[in-house]
């Protein structure tokens, strides 16, 4: 599709449904990565076109672990960076970056605190002042509560800040928390 497209048209990618993605964009280069859990890979298919084709997949990382939730998120800023990341297991979220053209370099892991024993989904989204990356996190803790955290990346640094609670449901409730989303301020 080109920026006049309907999107009626789509071009399949040929990969499973049920990996869990995620989808970025800027300008007219769209990456999809997914995690390929049997092969512990994270891979990424990339466009230049506006998604109307994709180049041959690209292994990014490899064994790793990967946990029951698996989610994954990742984001380009307006320069060209990105970044991918993934729940592993528990509380643990791994991360990958590119700087521009650059290549991949190795998996870095940190626990995101806060008292979270599973992180089940995760969002985030890149920001113009190409630093600070927005997560945000569903998930629970050991009464079985369930949570929305925020937090934020540094590229600068390399670390997750500590999370911030948005809100929460007691295990008790029938209230199931999912997919959160961010957006990019439009600057």
């Amino acid at each position: 599709p080109g920026p006049g497209s309907t999107y009626s048209t789509w071009t399949d990618s040929g990969k499973a449904a049920a990996n869990p993605i995620a989808v970025t964009a800027v300008g007219a280069e769209v990456s999809i990565f997914y995690l390929n859990v049997a092969a512990k890979t994270i891979r990424r298919l990339k466009s230049i076109n506006n998604g109307a084709s994709f180049t041959d997949e690209l292994v990014i990382a490899l064994g790793f672990a990967v946990g029951a939730g698996a989610g994954i998120a990742a984001a380009y800023s307006p320069n060209g960076n990105i970044v991918v990341f993934y729940i592993n297991a528990g509380a643990d979220v791994s991360w990958t970056r590119k700087i521009g053209a650059g290549a991949w370099p190795g998996l870095s892991i940190q626990t995101v605190n806060g008292g979270i024993t599973v992180l089940a989904e995760m969002a985030t989204c890149g920001q113009p002042d190409n630093n600070l990356w927005p997560l945000a996190f569903t998930g629970n803790k050991a009464t079985g509560d369930k949570y929305v955290w925020l937090s934020q990346y540094n590229w600068t640094t390399q670390t997750i800040a500590a999370t911030k609670e948005v809100t929460n449901a007691t295990s008790a409730t029938l209230y199931e928390l999912h997919r959160p989303f961010l957006g990019a301020d439009d600057q």
